[in-house]
């Protein structure tokens, strides 16, 4: 691998093992194979992130990516391992990560293989691989809230829409956003108030949190909604269930 590609991403924190996984075949030699970064020697592993294709396009300008911006400081957990210092994105329509490699000579964007991560931090928000269910598909879905008995997922896509405008093709990213709720009765699709209290078997005290903080559940709030819902009342119920 060429020493310079090794170069061009900051690893002001290094690698951290994840708290938890004591098994992760790497954690021994995680000094090892820090300090083989720092010496700029080609480590298979670190190698390993940059075996994607290389993402070309300009047409869009980048407005697939979340937030519809370019790459920006985030994390990577890659096979057990967390790389923070990241310039990354994640792009919303094909649903994959870039990141940006920089060399002397050239700016350059290769996607990730997803296989082996296992989640992401970008714009303050996390992202993490689920497994799937029969209600939600397996893939990266964004963690919106996670606590003791409940957590709150949304699964971030987009829709193209294509213009032409004389000679030219204008590409539009319009958001698709699915809410889901996992809690210790099943996993649920949310889209309103309604779903949201059969997921909680109709609990009295869901009902008074909705009313006492007027939860509400249009398009632009319901992702508020259910984080301020779900956390107010574990925050009443406690680890011992709802």
């Amino acid at each position: 691998m060429n020493k310079d590609i090794l170069l061009i991403i900051s690893f002001t924190a290094g690698f951290l093992s994840l708290s938890g996984q004591s098994d992760n075949p790497y954690t021994a030699a995680l000094d090892v194979r820090k300090q083989g970064v720092y010496s700029h020697y080609a480590d298979s592993y670190v190698a390993n992130i940059l075996t994607g294709r290389r993402f070309s396009d300009s047409r869009n300008q980048f407005k697939q990516f979340f937030l519809g911006k370019y790459t920006v400081n985030g994390s990577l957990i890659y096979d057990g391992v967390l790389f923070e210092d990241v310039e990354l994105q994640y792009n919303l329509h094909n649903q994959n990560i870039v990141v940006l490699l920089e060399t002397e000579n050239i700016e350059r964007y290769i996607t990730v293989t997803l296989d082996k991560v296992s989640g992401f931090s970008v714009y303050g928000h996390d992202f993490t691989r689920v497994p799937g269910d029969s209600v939600m598909e397996k893939g990266i879905y964004e963690l919106a809230y996670a606590g003791e008995t409940s957590s709150v997922f949304i699964k971030r896509t987009t829709q193209e829409n294509r213009e032409i405008e004389g000679r030219e093709i204008k590409y539009e990213y319009s958001p698709i956003n699915k809410y889901y709720v996992r809690n210790e009765y099943g996993t649920y699709r949310i889209t309103s108030k309604k779903e949201l209290l059969k997921a909680y078997q109709n609990s009295g005290q869901l009902i008074s949190i909705l009313k006492k903080h007027k939860v509400r559940f249009s398009k632009k709030k319901i992702e508020q909604g259910l984080v301020t819902a779900i956390s107010q009342l574990e925050k009443g119920s406690g680890p011992a269930g709802l």
